[in-house]
């Protein structure tokens, strides 16, 4: 009775996650074939972005503290972000700073675009764990002038929804994702990596569904012997 009923446990507790990591895997790949995203990763504070002039302005302020700003062909893209960098890889900003371009396959478009992930209310404070839970992103689709077509704006709450799918996208393939990440949830990156999640899940279904039989069978095998 006992195996019977960790079987049906196993496989019930399983199941959804299966179908989770699939829906995942299944808007990735409708993301792969539809867009091309060409990321660029700045070796200068001055550089092009296909035809536009970017530059991106940092001014010291205190305690360690630098003020942040983007300029798009010398107009201001946002509000100067206060920040406190680290040297984390050969580009300054990485984490808060993304950039590249994005190819529509359906619609033959193509678009520069920037990602801008705003700093945690206590990202900075060394002595208290950073809320993840909070990351905001906005992200600027720049017209062929290098005004901003399109503006949009992402938390770990409406990322869920599928109009930001692509948003998500331009996150993780431009490293301003702070900490790996899904387009619904993040159980594919909290799953064991010394085997293939897919895999893990399945072994597991495929267990909980072998304990439910030979349960069962051990149950009712006493029962057809005392009626012979």
């Amino acid at each position: 009775m006992v195996l019977l009923l960790f079987g049906v446990t196993l496989a019930a507790t399983s199941t959804s996650p299966v179908n989770i990591y699939r829906n995942e895997q299944k808007i990735e790949s409708a993301l792969s074939s539809r867009y091309s995203i060409n990321n660029v990763t700045p070796h200068d504070d001055r550089f092009e972005l296909f035809s536009h002039r970017i530059d991106i302005v940092e001014t010291e302020t205190t305690s360690g503290m630098s003020s942040v700003q983007v300029l798009v062909n010398s107009r201001a893209l946002f509000d100067p972000m206060n920040l406190k960098l680290e040297e984390r890889s050969d580009f300054r900003y990485y984490s808060f700073l993304g950039f590249g371009e994005v190819w529509d396959r359906e619609t033959d478009i193509k678009r520069a675009f920037i990602v801008q992930r705003l700093p945690l209310p206590n990202e900075h404070d060394t002595g208290e764990r950073a809320d993840y839970d909070k990351r905001q992103w906005y992200i600027y689709y720049l017209g062929p002038d290098g005004s901003v077509e399109k503006r949009e704006y992402i938390n770990m709450q409406n990322r869920r929804e599928k109009e930001h799918h692509l948003g998500i996208r331009l996150i993780m393939s431009s490293g301003t994702f702070l900490i790996a990440m899904g387009y619904v949830t993040d159980v594919r990156h909290s799953l064991p990596v010394l085997i293939h999640p897919d895999t893990a899940l399945n072994i597991a279904v495929i267990a909980g569904i072998l304990m439910v039989v030979f349960g069962g069978y051990r149950l009712i095998r006493p029962k057809q012997k005392t009626a012979g």
